[in-house]
């Protein structure tokens, strides 16, 4: 596979710069794992019976391979391999911990979470499972007629979500402080995090004490450990 070609694709969709990597990544892995173990090349045809032989001979990172060949398939024109590597990673998404319910992230408009609800979904994970992408997230606002804006907030609150203890005012303080992804709380040097945050809360008047050193040395370590179940536009 030319990789120049697949970077270029991957650009061209308007993906951050993790998103891209995490992509480029998860082909080089696949490729190798097709070379040692079926003597075969990601070009050639390869079947859902294989990728998930390959899912289930990673001990961890697998929601992060998924997602990233999801974008290589995508580039291949696979549409079937793609929708087996999302479902895959859905449904291991539904193994993870126990998610907020929407209702209780702060300052939500009440009437995208009645639309979400009347289509069943209910908590985080429920929604981060079908916004996995830009495309993912803008069909979803279009369907229940919602303002993309109020979408993307909550699936970022939801994704936040999934760091131990960051909880209802915890996303909201990130959100609203612009650290908002995990690709950027991964970014952050922690005490330069905590101190970014005290003057946020101090200018902006959030009701709220800011991330404590500690607690901000946590969240910068969770962010990069956790794998990555969303991909977001440098728009977004």
């Amino acid at each position: 596979m030319n990789k120049d070609k697949l970077r270029d694709f991957l650009k061209s969709k308007k993906l951050s710069k993790a998103a891209v990597n995490r992509s480029l990544m998860a082909c080089e892995i696949f490729e190798t794992w097709l070379n040692e173990e079926r003597s075969l090349s990601i070009d050639d045809e390869i079947t859902m019976e294989i990728l998930k032989d390959f899912i289930l001979s990673m001990k961890k990172g697998q929601k992060n391979l998924l997602l990233g060949l999801a974008n290589v398939f995508d580039y291949q024109e696979r549409e079937c391999l793609r929708e087996s590597a999302l479902k895959m990673r859905r449904d291991l998404l539904k193994k993870a911990a126990k998610p907020m319910h929407l209702q209780d992230f702060l300052k939500v408009d009440q009437i995208v979470i009645a639309r979400l609800k009347k289509k069943g979904i209910e908590d985080a994970h429920q929604l981060l499972t079908i916004c996995s992408t830009n495309e993912d997230r803008k069909k979803l606002s279009q369907e229940l007629n919602i303002p993309y804006s109020e979408l993307l907030d909550l699936v970022k609150m939801a994704d936040l979500s999934r760091i131990f203890a960051v909880k209802a005012v915890r996303t909201r303080l990130y959100l609203e402080s612009g650290f908002d992804t995990l690709d950027k709380l991964a970014a952050q040097d922690p005490m330069a995090l905590h101190l970014a945050l005290v003057d946020f809360v101090e200018e902006s008047g959030f009701d709220g004490i800011p991330t404590t050193p500690k607690e901000a040395e946590f969240t910068v370590n969770a962010a990069r450990k956790l794998d990555r179940w969303i991909i977001f536009d440098e728009d977004d």
